[in-house]
């Protein structure tokens, strides 16, 4: 069964009060601009994990998240499956404006989707992101699930201080890259990883964590 974007949004939603419980002991207080100016003008983006069509973007009404959600990223391991259907890949660039006298940094991921894992599989996601022209160096964020495991997964990933990327103030628009990768492995041999056809390991949502604050001067 193939869920779009949407169900996924409405599945992640459910849980979003145990993730925002974990974040909560490292956020700072929220210091948000007015929820309508702050947009996503564009998005483009490219791989095999995102093909034309199988994602779809949003932000949250108060600013403080970006939503993406796939309908094709999946990665399969076994009989029958090449190496190149271990990992699958994610290339997303967009353009962010938000208000003059205010900046927002990156405080973390949270990633949410289905697994079916046999024992001694572990499947890895794994973003970098690339703000211009804040800064050149990458942030990163990882989780990784370990079978046996069959069910739906949600897990977050915080940024430490030191690795957090700053928005500039001055509110002209922003250049956000995001890179991310879904891997599967295995201890043993053969395996399949799923059963009646599905993949063992998807990434169904991908939730950017934003903190804002206000500009000193």
């Amino acid at each position: 069964m193939v869920l779009a974007p949407l169900q996924f949004f409405c599945l992640f939603l459910l849980e979003q009060a145990v993730v925002a419980s974990a974040l909560s002991g490292t956020s700072p207080p929220l210091i948000l601009p007015r929820a309508n100016n702050i947009n996503i003008t564009s998005v483009t983006t490219q791989d095999n994990g995102c093909p034309l069509g199988s994602i779809s973007s949003s932000i949250s009404p108060d600013g403080t998240a970006l939503t993406f959600g796939f309908d094709q990223f999946k990665v399969y391991y076994g009989p029958g499956y090449t190496p190149a259907d271990k990992t699958k890949q994610c290339a997303i660039a967009m353009t962010v404006s938000y208000r003059s006298g205010y900046s927002f940094e990156l405080l973390g991921a949270t990633y949410h989707g289905p697994a079916q894992l046999d024992s001694g599989m572990t499947g890895t996601v794994s973003s970098s992101y690339v703000l211009t022209p804040a800064s050149d160096a990458l942030a990163r964020t990882q989780v990784n699930n370990t079978g046996p495991f069959t069910g739906i997964y949600t897990k977050s990933d915080t940024l430490a201080t030191s690795s957090r990327i700053l928005a500039p103030c001055q509110g002209s628009p922003v250049q956000l890259q995001i890179n991310t990768r879904v891997s599967l492995i295995s201890r043993n041999a053969p395996v399949s990883g799923g059963f009646d056809d599905e993949a063992p390991f998807s990434l169904g949502v991908h939730q950017l964590h934003l903190g804002w604050s206000r500009c000193e001067g």
